[in-house]
Order: C-alpha cells, then sequence, then structure tokens
C-alpha cells in the first residue's frame, strides 16, 4: 500500500496539471471574492445584505474532487494499471491508492481555498465584514467533509461505470440534486403558520391557518432531509445538532467508496 501510494504521489507531484488543478480552487475563491467586493463596493449605499462566501466554495469541490481524480486515473488509460496487476500487485492496493490520495487532495484543495478566502476578508477590513459573512468553523469543517464525501462517491461512480463523462454528470447531478432537495424541504419549512388575509368587508387584514403549512410526519420528513442536505452547510446555519447530522452522513457516502468500491473494483475487466 505503503509503495503504490508513494508510486502515484510521485507521478502526480511531477505534472504541472496537478499544482494548477490543487491552487485553481483558492484563486477561483480569491477572484470571486475580490470582484464581488469591487463590484459592491461601488455602490455601497445599495449593499442591504451580506454575500455568504460558502457559495462560491462549490465550485472548489467540484474542482478539485472531480479533476484531481481525472488526472490519477489516467493511468487506467495507459495501461497502467493492468500492468500493475499482472506483475502482482494487488488489485485493492491499487484502488484505495487512487482513492485515498483523490480524497486527500481535494480535501487540501478546498482547504487552500476556504483559508484563501476567510484571510482574504479579514485583510479587508470593515468594508469586508460589512460586505462579506465571515464563514465560521462548523461550516467550513462541514465543507470539509463534503469534499472528501463527494471525492469518494466520484471515485466509486467511476469505478462502476468507467465512463468519464457519464460518471462526470451522473455525481455532477447527484450533488446538485442533493442541494436542491434541501432548498426545497427548507422553503416549505419557512411557509408561516398563519397567513394575513384583506377582508374586503371590514377593509382590513386578518390572519388565519395558512393551508399551505405543512404538519405532523410530513413535516418531520422534510426536517429530516433538510438536514442532511450539503445546502445547510453551504447556506444555511449550522447548529451543533446539524453539523453532527451531516458529519455522520458524510462519513457514510465516505466510507462508502471503500466498501463497495473495493469489491467493484476487483471485479472490474482492466483493457
Amino acid at each position: 500500500m505503503i509503495r503504490q501510494l508513494h508510486i502515484t504521489l510521485y507521478r502526480l507531484t511531477r505534472s504541472k496539471s496537478t499544482w494548477i488543478l490543487l491552487f485553481f480552487p483558492c484563486f477561483w475563491g480569491l477572484f470571486t471574492v475580490l470582484t464581488t467586493y469591487l463590484s459592491e463596493n461601488l455602490y455601497m449605499y445599495a449593499v442591504t445584505e451580506k454575500t455568504d462566501p460558502r457559495s462560491f466554495f462549490i465550485h472548489g469541490i467540484l474542482i478539485s474532487a472531480v479533476f484531481i481524480y481525472l488526472l490519477i486515473d489516467r493511468e487506467k488509460g495507459s495501461g497502467g494499471w493492468r500492468n500493475k496487476v499482472s506483475v502482482g500487485v494487488k488489485r485493492h492496493w491499487i484502488f484505495l491508492s487512487s482513492w485515498l490520495v483523490s480524497v486527500v487532495f481535494s480535501v487540501i484543495a478546498s482547504s487552500l481555498e476556504i483559508l484563501a478566502v476567510r484571510l482574504c476578508i479579514k485583510l479587508m477590513g470593515r468594508t469586508g465584514t460589512k460586505l462579506f459573512k465571515i464563514p465560521d468553523t462548523r461550516s467550513c469543517v462541514l465543507i470539509l467533509f463534503w469534499t472528501a464525501a463527494f471525492a469518494s462517491l466520484f471515485v466509486l461512480v467511476d469505478t462502476y461505470f468507467s465512463i468519464k463523462f457519464f460518471t462526470l454528470v451522473l455525481t455532477l447531478s447527484m450533488f446538485f440534486v442533493f442541494i436542491l432537495i434541501g432548498i426545497v424541504c427548507k422553503d416549505k419549512l419557512e411557509i408561516p403558520y398563519k397567513e394575513s388575509v384583506y377582508d374586503t368587508e371590514s377593509d382590513e387584514y386578518t390572519y388565519q391557518e395558512n393551508p399551505n403549512y405543512v404538519t405532523g410526519d410530513a413535516r418531520k420528513v422534510l426536517i429530516y432531509m433538510r438536514d442532511r442536505s450539503p445546502e445547510t452547510a453551504f447556506y444555511g446555519s449550522v447548529t451543533k445538532h446539524v453539523f453532527k447530522i451531516q458529519r455522520e452522513i458524510t462519513v457514510v457516502f465516505f466510507a462508502a467508496g471503500v466498501v463497495v468500491g473495493v469489491p467493484a473494483f476487483k471485479r472490474k475487466e482492466l483493457v
């Protein structure tokens, strides 16, 4: 295992593409923060709500988790995996080394982006704190958890299907579907219990029960799904309860990459 990790790391560190992809999320985060700062600073009087830079981190996750693994996966296309198996290298060591390096590099790339964005906002001084919400520690930790989970999920799907474009579309779709589900659940839960209705006879507004208010088991299901969606980590308020739940769900996704990926890779036909 150690030897396989050393070989994979050696090949990646000698590739210029690796370093570009490793720091690209960092530069992307800085670019988005600075452009937002310049555009909103010019119209400071019109700014009514702070910008949450956590929405920028999604791009860093997608770039680091997907494209860094594609660099590692080049070895398969050149016959490297088949050659390793032919000389007696165990299949699970090949898979685990690629999986681990992909996850670690992805987390490092996302960490650099988060640190760069937070540092940039602090260096802006009072103007920066007026324009941006500084991401709290829990949110940043959850984003790193989701980075690891998404990288592991991408490696798993690619191991199953071996079709790069399909794997890319499927995993990206899954990630955004998870976020969309969280947004829909959040919107449903924010529907007020009572709504104001205009009474034409009394010419006044009265309050009555909102028929769209979700109650009972349906509300419990919405809360369950909202708390487990990555939408909370990127946009919502992360409480201790939500942090614990999302930490557990991301660990499940992360572990699935190994539990399901290893036996799948053992049965995989290497060309």
